[in-house]
């Protein structure tokens, strides 16, 4: 007894998973269990109607009145929309849970996504702004169009013909920020996904026919880069250095060691095509390999392709 009570009393943290730890029906139950945990999605579920009168926080968390018809690819949280909304708002509701319990942490860790839970678990933000964040944040990689190429090039050519044919939905004006053309059918603004450089100005154009782009844009010696926009994260189980090694060997240029998780298991992210062509290369040196898609709707982040 003397020794236990001479023991320092034992810190607490809390550690915030990010992208791709959502699951189908997340936060049902404790709709139903937890009254702290319901009411805190209900407000959030107010404070993002009022950004956007489409994010039905609550009804997501809810689930679908009994015997109502509705497509599950539009209720659940495995879509790259409403995931990251869907991850934040359920860590609020726990972090809530917890301290309604007189748990409070004495350090916080948030991993990718996780940073927006953690730094309201800190106090930075509130409610309200953690919720704002996650909108934000999500709403800009819904941007990134999935069996799409983006063209980046410093060379503006005919909007309205490229626009007219199909051929390009999308024009970016880096030097301004703002999206200069943009076919009807198309959302209202775009994000680009290569750095400005100094006094540099670029153009980007979403292609959803890479054979339809022109020839005289394919020249490398004029900074013309060609990206596919389907990117790809995997779980593998392997030595960082073995998985940077292949990487190399192969040449990959869109494809990182986005996440060191342990000594042998990292998080491999990048274009589709190269995080295909890598695990086939590695499959043929070790045998037994784990190799486990993380589910971000072809997003590749934590990459250079990002």
């Amino acid at each position: 007894r003397k020794a236990a009570a001479r023991a320092p009393q034992s810190k607490v943290a809390f550690v915030y998973s990010g992208q791709g730890s959502q699951w189908p029906e997340m936060g049902r139950a404790l709709m139903q269990t937890s009254t702290t945990f319901r009411d805190t999605i209900q407000r959030l579920d107010k404070y993002a109607r009022a950004v956007n009168d489409k994010l039905c926080l609550f009804e997501w968390f809810a689930g679908p009145a009994e015997g109502a018809e509705v497509d599950p690819t539009e209720m659940g949280w495995m879509n790259k929309q409403r995931s990251g909304l869907g991850i934040t708002a359920y860590q609020i509701g726990l972090t809530n849970m917890l301290q309604a319990a007189n748990l409070h942490p004495d350090f916080v860790l948030g991993h990718s996504l996780g940073e927006v839970g953690a730094s309201y678990a800190a106090g930075l933000q509130t409610e309200q702004q953690t919720i704002e964040i996650a909108i934000v944040r999500s709403g800009l990689s819904a941007y990134i169009l999935p069996d799409t190429y983006m063209l980046k090039t410093r060379s503006c050519l005919d909007k309205s013909d490229l626009l007219r044919d199909g051929i390009v939905s999308t024009i970016y004006d880096s030097s301004t920020l703002t999206t200069i053309a943009a076919s009807r059918s198309t959302k209202k603004s775009s994000v680009s996904i290569a750095e400005v450089q100094e006094e540099d100005t670029f153009y980007f154009y979403y292609v959803k026919d890479a054979t339809q782009v022109p020839a005289e844009l394919r020249r490398t010696e004029c900074g013309e880069m060609l990206f596919d926009l389907n990117g790809s994260m995997v779980a593998v189980g392997l030595e960082s250095a073995v998985i940077q090694q292949a990487i190399e060997e192969l040449g990959l240029t869109q494809t990182c060691v986005a996440c060191y998780n342990s000594p042998q298991g990292q998080t491999v992210s990048g274009a589709a095509p190269e995080v295909q062509q890598l695990k086939t290369h590695l499959e043929k040196q070790h045998k037994d390999l784990f190799w486990r898609d993380v589910p971000t709707d072809k997003v590749a982040y934590h990459a250079p392709h990002l």
